[in-house]
């Protein structure tokens, strides 16, 4: 049975090679990932800000083992907008766990945790090429705000 519940430091390593899956599952759609952030440093950090200080990381587990997680954050000095907004950051289901309500349930708690944390919206940025994720938003209630364009420098 998947159980739902606040992620501890003792989830970071589970919760980095999740990332970095999530890292080699966009490999193909976004250029320019430094594949192995996630398990350096600077997302050693970002991971251990999530569950112990700044934010809030959710984890899907079975029988003890992290199979899924969610990180987010309440944005509340966003000076040009006139509420406060919590941001999806990142989200990555094992393979043989998804299409089995997990992400949704995490988005469930992290959606629940921002609205007790002052938040009235939330904002996610997929990458356009990942239709699966697009289509998972958009089934949870998000809806088009606004598009970010890149291009290469030659």
């Amino acid at each position: 049975m998947i159980t739902i519940r606040k992620a501890n430091i003792g989830d970071l390593k589970p919760i980095q090679n999740l990332s970095y899956k999530l890292f080699r599952n966009d490999e193909g759609r976004i250029s320019n990932l430094v594949m192995d952030w996630s398990q350096g440093p600077e997302g050693e950090k970002y991971f251990t800000d999530r569950i112990e200080n700044r934010g809030v990381c959710f984890v899907a587990e079975d029988d003890g083992e992290v199979v899924g997680y969610i990180t987010g954050e309440v944005k509340k000095d966003i000076s040009w907008r006139s509420v406060h907004i919590s941001e999806l950051e990142n989200i990555f289901i094992e393979e043989k766990y998804r299409h089995q309500s997990i992400g949704r349930r995490l988005f469930e708690e992290l959606k629940n945790w921002s609205k007790e944390n002052g938040a009235q919206k939330m904002t996610v940025s997929p990458s356009i090429p990942n239709t699966s994720a697009i289509e998972f938003y958009k089934s949870v209630g998000f809806e088009p705000y606004s598009l970010e364009l890149e291009m290469e420098i030659e």
